[in-house]
């Protein structure tokens, strides 16, 4: 192996860290000194002299895999290589004014170097108590979200919106389930209004199991916690001052707000919530793709979106009528027609009457021949043709009607009880009435009513 040189020219570069070094607190003079007393880097500076650190790795690891690096005043590249004698004062040097673990690094990577030191960094800012006090938020954790309940009604998130409107109050109310919101405008926001609140929503839907809200002095007070515990309610908090908690609450919050912004401000106050708390109500939630409105109560509410809507009622009964009104004839009575009606509940025979009164527009009133009034359905109802009546000047004529021949009139049961009913049988005219002139009936007929 050729004789090392005796003298190595330094580079102006280290020449300049080295005098950077001189005005700082660990200087040039103390890292050399450090260097000649520790044994290990020491040795690496023989083998940098005069050759062999590539031979010699194993024994002067870790600084042997950095042999292309290192130079005779144990820099690697333009970084002095700090002892372990002079490590803690160059971290408390790096660290002066607390710039971070990543800024420290920068900074320490432009002057010095060991082996771990930007490890030994992250540590030293770890314990430093200005450093943690001062720093930001941790990432945030996973999300954990509550278990969705199996029913409406179940679990309720309530909180507060407000002053607002005149310095108005607004407790607001959703369930967990169905998406359901409640708002109930106080105009003091204390436990004894909150409890009044609460009451007539209970009221109104039941009581739930379980009632989350925030740390707020109406829902930690003894009597809010007194009134939860006689309704058997699992009342719940939310961690303080971390909103996402009781996210829900949170964000139907920021819904009712912008929903009452929208209305027309020429409404007041009262018609502007209910509008907005209908359309809610109606619409499908994105969650569950359901109207909330549905989910709680089993069914939609009626509104005005539903006049475009075929009438089902209509639909119904024009089928009804339809399929009736296939074998159906339309009849037309007044008052003093003569009519046969049905004698019921024997529904055998047809007797005679006339309708004294109509009682709607397929209902009669019919006076029987005995005197008896009836009421009687239009289906059990027909005209009956009167008799023609004899002129005036042939009634004394010798021809006269035989009384049996109306033996058959109708109502009177015949010798053979299997027939069917039959219609009045009228006697033939005799020879003596054909030659009676025939009139008409002088009864005036009025035009039908409506009804």
């Amino acid at each position: 192996m050729p004789d090392a040189p005796k003298s190595v020219p330094t580079p102006p570069e280290t020449i300049a860290v080295l005098q950077s070094l001189e005005t700082l607190p660990v200087t040039a003079t103390e890292v050399k000194k450090w260097t000649a007393q520790d044994l290990l880097l020491s040795r690496v500076m023989d083998l940098v002299l005069h050759g062999g650190l590539a031979a010699q790795a194993q024994s002067v690891s870790p600084y042997g895999q950095y042999e292309n690096e290192l130079s005779v005043q144990v820099l690697r590249g333009k970084r002095v290589v700090i002892p372990p004698a002079g490590r803690a004062a160059a971290l408390e040097l790096l660290h002066k004014g607390h710039p971070g673990t990543t800024r420290m690094k920068d900074l320490a990577r432009s002057f010095v170097w060991w082996p771990g030191m930007e490890k030994e960094i992250e540590e030293a800012v770890k314990r430093c108590d200005a450093c943690q006090q001062t720093r930001h938020n941790p990432p945030p954790a996973s999300l954990h979200p509550w278990e969705f309940p199996e029913s409406p009604w179940e679990r309720l998130h309530a909180d507060f919106a407000g002053p607002m409107y005149g310095g108005k109050m607004f407790l607001i109310v959703v369930d967990a389930h169905s998406k359901w919101i409640e708002v109930k405008v106080l105009s003091t926001a204390t436990s004894a209004t909150t409890i009044e609140a609460l009451r007539l929503i209970f009221t109104t839907h039941g009581i739930p199991k379980m009632f989350v809200s925030d740390n707020g002095p109406q829902f930690t007070s003894a009597e809010f916690a007194e009134f939860m515990k006689r309704n058997g309610i699992r009342h719940v908090t939310s961690a303080p001052y971390h909103l996402a908690s009781n996210g829900l609450a949170e964000r139907t919050v920021q819904t009712v707000k912008q929903g009452l912004k929208r209305q027309s401000v020429k409404d007041s106050l009262e018609t502007r919530l209910c509008k907005f708390l209908l359309w809610y109500r109606l619409t499908p939630h994105s969650t569950t793709g359901i109207c909330p409105a549905e989910l709680l109560m089993g069914r939609r509410p009626r509104s005005v979106l539903d006049l475009v809507k075929p009438d089902l009622n209509s639909k119904v009964k024009h089928k009804q009528t339809a399929y009736h009104d296939q074998r159906a004839k339309d009849r037309i009575f007044q008052v003093g027609d003569s009519v046969y009606v049905r004698d019921l509940p024997s529904g055998k025979n047809w007797l005679k009457g006339t309708i004294s009164t109509q009682r709607g527009p397929i209902s009669f009133v019919i006076e029987l021949e005995d005197g008896r009034l009836v009421r009687r359905h239009i289906d059990h109802v027909r005209q009956r043709t009167a008799r023609i009546e004899e002129d005036a000047d042939t009634r004394d004529t010798d021809s006269e009607v035989d009384p049996h021949d109306f033996d058959h009139e109708v109502g009177v049961p015949t010798d053979n009880e299997h027939e069917q009913p039959q219609l009045p049988d009228f006697p033939e005219a005799s020879s003596s009435e054909a030659s009676v002139a025939m009139r008409r009936s002088a009864r005036t007929h009025s035009a039908p009513q409506p009804f």
